[in-house]
């Protein structure tokens, strides 16, 4: 088939019902065997899919995405959905993920939801708006949970490998009419300040409070770093950045020696950017 529209493939066979959260069109293959008792056995399918966007529901606003590529296979006996390759291009991020899924709730013939664990490599974030570089991660591994109608996706862990560090991320993303609505939390152990400022945005997230630390702080190790997002229809969203800090050299006035050796808490909340410290010192000009 060539150029089909994602929703109405999605309505073919369980196996490709997740298909029914895109708006976009969709060429490829499907091949299908039935066992001596007319059951399907077995099912397997290339799908090439063009520009679009993620969509489940009208009132949520389009989440673009220039092409995506997947081969998987299905098995009804064990109602599982192996992802030998899935690639995604897209503004925001390249990715590379292969994995299984089972399709949980067809007593009735047709999947309640996807329970899924899935690999992902050559990972890069690319959105020319928000990073002056693309940022590389090497893998990740995340666990989710997709529920068909009302369309939610809850992550139970996203492991985001960063060099010998680990980036954990949870939450839940769903869509209704009134919009996306997404609670997500992460946390990572410890972040060098060269890195942080790679991965923290240009803008959009406190980006005057960014434009502060490439200003004045000169060196820092962060750890404990905690992150959360909450996002309403309707709402302006809330996000909060807390972390522990050592080592810090910094200037804190024009014209003053740099605090150094510093080490405290900050946090970003509701465009309020705090740095305490509990320790550190100034050489003064003279000495002393």
């Amino acid at each position: 088939f060539e150029d089909m529209p994602a929703r109405d493939i999605a309505g073919q066979n369980p196996a490709l019902s997740w298909l029914g959260a895109l708006d976009a069109p969709i060429s490829g293959s499907v091949r299908a065997s039935v066992n001596d008792s007319g059951a399907l056995s077995r099912l397997s399918a290339t799908l090439d899919i063009g520009a679009g966007a993620v969509q489940p529901h009208a009132g949520a606003k389009p989440v673009a995405f220039s092409e995506a590529r997947t081969y998987f296979t299905y098995d009804p006996a064990q109602q599982v959905l192996r992802f030998d390759e899935v690639t995604v291009d897209s503004q925001w991020v390249k990715a590379r993920i292969d994995g299984q899924a089972y399709l949980v709730g067809m007593e009735q013939g047709w999947p309640r939801e996807l329970l899924g664990q899935f690999r992902v490599s050559d990972l890069t974030a690319s959105p020319d708006a928000y990073y002056a570089q693309p940022v590389t991660l090497d893998a990740a591994m995340m666990d989710l949970r997709l529920r068909m109608n009302p369309f939610q996706l809850s992550i139970g862990q996203l492991a985001l490998s960063d060099g010998e560090e680990r980036l954990l991320f949870e939450g839940e993303l769903s869509a209704g009419a009134e919009g996306w609505l997404v609670s997500l939390d992460g946390r990572r152990d410890r972040l060098g300040l060269e890195r942080l400022l790679e991965l923290w945005p240009l803008r959009d997230v406190a980006p005057k409070a960014r434009d502060w630390v490439v200003e004045n702080v000169r060196r820092a190790s962060v750890s404990n770093a905690q992150f959360a997002l909450r996002i309403e229809p309707g709402q302006r969203p809330d996000l909060f950045l807390g972390f522990d800090y050592e080592g810090l050299e910094t200037r804190f006035i024009k014209e003053v020696p740099h605090i150094v050796g510093a080490s405290g808490h900050a946090s970003l909340f509701a465009d309020r950017f705090v740095i305490t410290a509990d320790q550190g010192h100034i050489g003064a000009a003279q000495g002393g």
